[in-house]
């Protein structure tokens, strides 16, 4: 499903965005500019979903003749009852009826139903604050890689790796066959994450413009 050209280019402007904003945090570590980002970006896709929704409002509403037009956002609901209600409060109230397949759709993707659409959550609670303040970014230094062993011969009975924890059970030996404590080399590395969304900030972004173009393409072909 190809999207509006107006749309194809809102999400390759919110591309280069977190692009830009990578590049710049690479190179002034400011945390303050990442959080700005993080917020416009969010907001950006946000708002093109809340489009997407608006669309599918002109084509199925209910709205009472006379009555003014709902403001229409973007569902995202922890609860069917919420879910429900909010579609009859945005004059959506007969979806499933008159458009069972953008119901079901919709209906899928709520919090009640997977938790597979956390990152959306996420971006939407970003996007919904952005009139008081920006994202909250902290750096965090993690382990990247895990070297074991490095100059000494193992013997390995069993070992785990978890959440850079290693439980070792064996034996590590220098060259001349004495038995030594396992040499642990750890590679480690300070990123910025969007303390919300509990991810790297880059990467939660990446991850939501993917989602969105996904999003978008998925609902916008269950009523076109």
């Amino acid at each position: 499903m190809l999207l509006p050209v107006s749309y194809q280019e809102k999400l390759r402007t919110a591309f280069r965005d977190i692009e830009h904003a990578d590049a710049d945090y690479k190179l002034e570590k400011s945390l303050t500019a990442l959080g700005g980002a993080v917020s416009d970006v969010s907001t950006k896709l946000a708002l093109l979903l809340d489009r997407e929704m608006n669309e599918v409002w002109k084509k199925f509403n209910n709205r009472d003749p006379g009555k003014n037009k709902a403001n229409v956002y973007f569902p995202m609901r922890k609860t069917l009852a919420e879910f429900d209600a909010y579609l009859q409060k945005s004059q959506l109230g007969t979806l499933n009826e008159k458009s069972p397949r953008t119901y079901d759709f919709l209906h899928s993707i709520q919090p009640f139903s997977t938790p597979e659409y956390e990152w959306l959550s996420k971006m939407l609670e970003v996007a919904s604050t952005r009139h008081e303040s920006d994202a909250e970014i902290e750096e965090k230094r993690i382990t990247t890689s895990i070297g074991l062993g490095a100059g000494q011969n193992l013997y390995i009975k069993a070992m785990t790796i978890r959440n850079g924890n290693i439980s070792f059970s064996g034996n590590a030996f220098d060259q001349s066959g004495a038995i030594q404590p396992l040499n642990i080399e750890r590679t480690e590395e300070i990123l910025a994450f969007a303390t919300s969304a509990g991810k790297p900030a880059i990467a939660f972004l990446k991850d939501c413009h993917r989602g969105s173009g996904k999003l978008l393409r998925d609902l916008r072909s269950c009523h076109d």
